[in-house]
C-alpha cells in the first residue's frame, strides 16, 4: 500500500470512495500474492519489535 501512496502524494486518492480503494487494494494484494483484504483474520497478524518505520496500521475487530 505504501507504493500506492508514494504514487498519489497528493492524496487524490482520497477523492475516490471508499469501497472502491478497498477493491482495488485487495487486487493489488492478490497480485502479489497476499489475501483479499476481507480474507484477512487475526491470525493472519504478526506482530514484531523493531518496524516502527512501517506506516502500515491494520486493525481488525470482532464483534
Amino acid at each position: 500500500m505504501d507504493t500506492v501512496r508514494n504514487l498519489d502524494p497528493a492524496g487524490l486518492r482520497n477523492c475516490v470512495p471508499r469501497p472502491i480503494r478497498h477493491w482495488l487494494g485487495s487486487v493489488i494484494s492478490r497480485l502479489q500474492g497476499g489475501p483479499a483484504l476481507q480474507d484477512i483474520v487475526p491470525d493472519d497478524i504478526e506482530y514484531r519489535e523493531g518496524i516502527a518505520d512501517d506506516t502500515n496500521l491494520i486493525g481488525i475487530c470482532i464483534k
